[in-house]
């Protein structure tokens, strides 16, 4: 169960950080 929740919160941090690049290539453009 734990096990599930690390995994889950990888993938949201992993989606945060991909969010975090795309907003920093527009503010580039």
């Amino acid at each position: 169960m734990s096990f599930v929740c690390f995994e889950m919160g990888e993938g949201i941090e992993k989606k945060e950080e991909n969010f975090a690049d795309k907003v920093m290539a527009q503010v580039k453009d």
